[in-house]
């Protein structure tokens, strides 16, 4: 049975938004459906009563000073979608671009944007379909929000665009009709809502958050992992130790690591000199900072998917009257800094990910050099180091989008750049996944040549996951297609995750 989510006037939770992005339903609740109503209603008012409103009455950005004919208002806003819809550029994922329309919903669920329910219920219909839009990655400047990716999200409830279909983009009216739905005529608001606001952003950046805590547990426990396979020491992760400093994600990361040396001997531990090199000792400060980045980012998303990102507002005060308030509600910025800064704290989770596995390769550590035993012949697992390395410096290439943006014109005259900082998180989330599969294979190999029985929790975790994909431990194999195994299996839920 397909589980159901509620959607009400206070958005959604993250937890409740990936679940309708994996597939779960979504259902309107009554609440959500009578103020969707009513804001809608109170359009219709305004536009007979002959107030002015932003895109609705008038042109957008410098044209806001020219009235369009009332002949005109429900053309422009289908004209909307399809002038907005000219991004280009690989296609967004299922998930994001299904986040796209959960963002969306979610948004104009809060009843404030005059948007009709008619286009909240296709939303949910297409959302409930399994479908989602065939949106290009590249387009939108986080400015007037998410404009280009949400003219391409935005055309499939008119029957027009494109959806994917396993991937394959194919077109929305042949898909619309296989479901057993139908076209919606746009309200006279409909088409702005659709293209404003920051859907693409923040469903990049949902995805990219919520996959990036299960990366951050798995740094943590491949530290752990590395710890027990080398014979390395544990006072760096005492409580009393972190407790001299109240950074929040340092202790996090120190009782992860603890957590994941449970049942390892303790004899096993403390083997080599006096303490261990930062990239073991200064774990709980790097992934910690780490982990704070991503609570900022989280906190964020989760604020954005429980509020309104569209304008102009338009509301229905308690003792009826009704307000049409232009401002900047769609503007990036609040989430492309945190994300920006994400991005900056993974780079330096694969960095000390990369120095462990120079340190396991070094034949300093409990275990002859070369590591040769997985892949045989020429230099061994060396290049997996090569790979991670270069991973850091992919991360590290990454500019802060939010400090790089330009101006549209006199209108749109500051923009945020947030959807390229969403983008970028996304895909760093990858790429540290794929770096800590490097060091995984590394860390089962070094297991296996220092004749070290997994004991604690995380290295049986990884060893099992690393022997599973690899059928005996002398195997001559490609190592490309070793970490693509680990990182698949890696990027599968319940491995080793613990959502925070």
């Amino acid at each position: 049975m397909v589980p159901m989510v509620a959607l009400g006037t206070s958005g959604l939770s993250l937890d409740a938004y990936i679940q309708v992005v994996e597939g779960a339903a979504l259902e309107l609740d009554a609440t959500a459906r009578a103020a969707v109503t009513r804001s809608a209603s109170a359009l219709h008012q305004c536009i007979a009563d002959g107030t002015v409103i932003y895109g609705v009455t008038t042109g957008y950005g410098t044209a806001s000073d020219q009235a369009i004919a009332a002949s005109d208002r429900l053309a422009v806003q289908l004209g909307t979608l399809r002038s907005h819809a000219c991004g280009t550029g690989p296609l967004l994922h299922r998930r994001v671009a299904r986040g796209m329309w959960v963002a969306k919903a979610a948004s104009i669920a809060t009843g404030r944007t005059g948007a009709s329910l008619t286009l909240l219920d296709q939303l949910i219909d297409l959302l409930n379909a399994n479908l989602a839009p065939a949106v290009p990655e590249i387009g939108s400047l986080g400015a007037s929000g998410d404009l280009v990716p949400s003219g391409h999200a935005g055309l499939p409830v008119v029957g027009e665009g494109e959806v994917l279909s396993n991937p394959i983009p194919i077109a929305a009216s042949s898909a619309l009709h296989r479901a057993g739905l139908a076209p919606i005529v746009l309200g006279p608001r409909d088409g702005l809502s659709l293209v404003n606001g920051t859907a693409a952003t923040v469903s990049l950046g949902a995805v990219a958050v919520w996959d990036a805590a299960a990366v951050l547990d798995l740094a943590d426990d491949l530290t752990a992992s590395g710890l027990e396979a080398s014979g390395g020491h544990l006072d760096a992760f005492d409580d009393d130790v972190g407790g001299a400093r109240q950074h929040p994600g340092a202790a996090i990361s120190a009782r992860r690591v603890r957590d994941g040396v449970v049942g390892a001997p303790s004899h096993t531990f403390g083997l080599r000199g006096i303490h261990d090199p930062y990239s073991w000792r200064c774990t709980p400060a790097v992934h910690g900072a780490a982990r704070d980045a991503h609570t900022v980012a989280a906190t964020a998303i989760a604020d954005e998917l429980r509020g309104c990102s569209d304008n102009p507002l338009i509301d229905v005060r308690s003792d009826g009257s009704i307000q049409v308030r232009s401002g900047g509600n769609f503007h990036g910025a609040p989430l492309g800094l945190p994300l920006d800064h994400l991005v900056r704290g993974l780079g330096e989770v694969v960095a000390l990910s990369s120095r462990r596995i120079a340190q396991l390769l070094s034949g300093r550590r409990g275990a002859p050099a070369g590591l040769t035993h997985i892949a045989a012949g020429g230099n061994g697992l060396t290049q997996l180091l090569a790979t991670a390395t270069a991973l850091v410096l992919e991360i590290r290439g990454m500019p802060s989008a939010t400090g790089n943006w330009l101006p549209v014109d006199d209108a749109e005259d500051h923009t945020s750049n947030a959807t390229t900082a969403a983008r970028n998180a996304y895909r760093a989330v990858e790429l540290t996944r794929t770096a800590l599969a490097c060091e995984a294979i590394v860390i089962a190999a070094h297991t296996d040549l220092a004749q070290v029985e997994p004991r604690g929790r995380a290295l049986r975790m990884v060893y099992n996951v690393v022997r599973g994909q690899l059928e005996t431990p002398t195997q001559d194999v490609r190592l490309d297609r070793a970490i693509q195994a680990v990182n698949g299996q890696f990027s599968k839920p319940n491995v080793h995750v613990t959502h925070m």
